[in-house]
């Protein structure tokens, strides 16, 4: 762990224990390359050097350590002390890594502004263009969450041309997997005063410690009965207006599937309403 002393001097506790692999994860995620990462935790631990003594440390030719530090100067990582004949580099406190966060927020801001004014011209353009909706999305285990953030408005607003109803039936492990997406979107819907209801058979209580918390909660408008049959359900599906949605999370690698299909979206909702009917709570 690092520390700012009375000096302004970055000093490394000898008696705490970091994980620098998660660290280097982190700065990686915020864009910083191996070896300006290797640097600023080098700099960071020695508090003030010169380059040829970082070089020499983490193995990389000064020349390269000259480029890199300009580069993290630039981000605001590190400073330049120039009162003596050699020129040192000093590491800003780590709290200032926060300066990274700030810098990602102005981008994205700034793509945003970029694609408003992007979309605004091209809603201009003629065109006969007719948008059809894919009829079928696959999506790989890395971006199912994501997915189904992105999508619950969609799916919600879908089904609110109905009954405002989501149906079907669910594997246990999905709950596993996505409670808290689940629970995003009741914490949500639960502000409404006519919010989204959800009819959905699962696998037995005993099998899913997640789906007894869930219902525990007791979110307005969702109804989850356990599945009575001497089989289980491996895979979850549910209807959402005119979408279908299946996933497999039972064993790897999981997946999800949307099926855009109004006609077989309604013919699957009027099954799933029939074994709903059925299944006894």
């Amino acid at each position: 762990m690092a520390y700012l002393s009375t000096n302004n001097t970055v000093v490394f506790s000898q008696t705490t224990c970091y994980n620098l692999s998660m660290v280097n994860n982190i700065l990686n995620q915020f864009g910083l390359s191996d070896n300006e990462i290797s640097i600023y935790l080098e700099t960071l631990k020695l508090g003030r050097a010169t380059p040829a003594r970082i070089a020499k440390a983490v193995s990389i030719n000064r020349t390269t350590v000259y480029t890199v530090s300009r580069v993290l100067i630039k981000k605001g990582l590190l400073s330049e002390d120039l009162t003596g004949k050699t020129l040192c580099l000093v590491p800003l406190p780590p709290k200032d890594l926060v300066l990274l966060i700030n810098r990602e927020k102005r981008k994205l801001e700034e793509k945003e502004k970029l694609l408003e004014e992007a979309i605004k011209d091209l809603s201009l353009l003629p065109s006969n263009t007719q948008f059809a909706l894919p009829a079928l999305k696959f999506v790989q285990e890395n971006d199912v969450e994501d997915f189904l953030y992105e999508n619950s408005k969609k799916w919600i607003d879908s089904s609110a041309k109905y009954n405002k109803t989501w149906w079907g039936f669910r594997d246990h492990t999905f709950a596993e997997q996505y409670h808290k997406w689940i629970e995003s979107v009741w914490q949500e819907e639960a502000k409404k005063p006519n919010g989204l209801k959800l009819k959905l058979l699962a696998n037995p209580l005993k099998l899913s410690e997640i789906d007894k918390k869930l219902n525990k909660k007791k979110y307005k408008g969702r109804e989850v009965k356990p599945w009575k049959k001497d089989t289980s359900f491996n895979t979850s599906t549910f209807t959402a207006g005119d979408y279908i949605v299946m996933t497999v999370t039972k064993e790897r690698p999981f997946y999800l599937i949307e099926i855009y299909n109004p006609i077989l979206a309604r013919d699957l909702t009027t099954m799933f309403k029939e074994l709903w009917s059925q299944s006894k709570t």
